[in-house]
């Protein structure tokens, strides 16, 4: 099995391309980059199942060594990496990895964006694609050894939906209204003063904001894109009804409801192909270090480790170098 270069299109939207929406629409890339930046800042790691049920950090192994580095190639980091696959996901419903071995025998992975792929597949399911770079350079890739992030199709087994395209009515909507207040200013707001002959009056013959409900409208088109991405819009900004409990239970509820699913389908994706490819211990797979952002605050992780530990768990001294203190004689010993 082997990618065929050939011609592809970039997805559109009414004639308007995702790229082009990502980078116009501001409700569209608000949300979209609120699940990237939350998913890319998390550390992942490779572990290794132990035989007592423990795990161990893995950063020996070949996949275990490359999400160890701060770079995922020459030219990117790896949170730039990650970031740019869950961006990909939101817009186009899929992305692709292509993992190589450089001159030094180090592993790095490339992005292989979207629109330079078109994806086919059989009555099964089973999935080709075909690569056309920007550049007339030609490239036959062996799909076996690219980490392929599909996505959903009801009748393609092997398709995707991208749920902006659920999203056109909404997009579209707005891109209007951004066209008709342009002009409105252009034509009407220049500040000028007509001349007008005897017995003419002048009346307006707009709506005005209040008329045309403009305000709701902006945040209804938001709290729908941030729907579409199963985003609580308090999260993104629309904060009509938001006080101090509901949204901390809210930050609570993000990597469950929220990412939770997504980190999953990522984490599975790479479990299932970026291992193999790459070559990682026998009994190792990879995970988002979700624990680390659902830790309470300090005073709360205080107050539980005191009462499960039944006593004091710190010593003086501990607690003296979190203050930037000197250490004291004795001071080595719990209470």
């Amino acid at each position: 099995r082997q990618y065929k270069v050939g011609p592809t299109e970039l997805v559109d939207l009414s004639g308007v391309s995702a790229a082009k929406l990502f980078k116009t629409q501001p409700h569209l890339r608000t949300v979209v980059t609120f699940l990237a930046r939350n998913i890319a800042h998390l550390g992942v790691h490779s572990y290794v199942k132990q035989d007592d049920g423990g795990r161990l950090r893995d950063t020996s192994s070949p996949v275990g060594g490359f999400l160890s580095g701060a770079k995922a190639n020459e030219s990117m980091t790896l949170y730039q990496l990650i970031y740019a696959l869950v961006v990909d996901k939101a817009l186009y419903d899929r992305a692709y990895w292509w993992p190589v071995v450089n001159q030094n025998g180090n592993w790095e992975v490339y992005r292989l964006p979207p629109s330079w792929v078109q994806t086919k597949s059989d009555n099964f399911g089973k999935v080709t694609h075909e690569v056309s770079f920007e550049s007339d350079k030609k490239l036959t890739l062996d799909s076996s050894r690219v980490v392929y992030f599909g996505g959903y199709h009801p009748t393609d087994p092997g398709g995707c939906s991208a749920t902006i395209v659920s999203l056109k009515e909404v997009l579209a909507e707005q891109i209007q209204a951004s066209k008709y207040r342009q002009q409105l200013w252009a034509r009407g707001g220049a500040g000028g003063t007509p001349i007008l002959e005897d017995g003419m009056t002048l009346n307006r013959v707009d709506f005005s904001a209040t008329d045309q409900q403009y305000i709701e409208g902006v945040k209804l088109a938001y709290s729908t894109v941030a729907n579409a991405f199963h985003v609580n819009p308090t999260m993104v900004g629309i904060l009509d009804n938001a006080n101090y409990s509901n949204v901390r239970e809210f930050r609570k509820m993000l990597y469950g409801d929220t990412l939770g699913p997504l980190i999953a389908e990522i984490e599975s994706t790479l479990n299932a192909f970026l291992i193999p490819i790459m070559g990682g211990a026998k009994g190792s797979y990879i995970e988002f270090n979700v624990a680390e952002k659902l830790q309470a605050d300090f005073e709360q992780q205080a107050q539980w480790f005191q009462s499960a530990v039944g006593s004091a768990y710190m010593t003086r001294n501990e607690a003296r170098a979190r203050l930037n203190l000197p250490a004291i004689d004795g001071g080595d010993d719990l209470i």
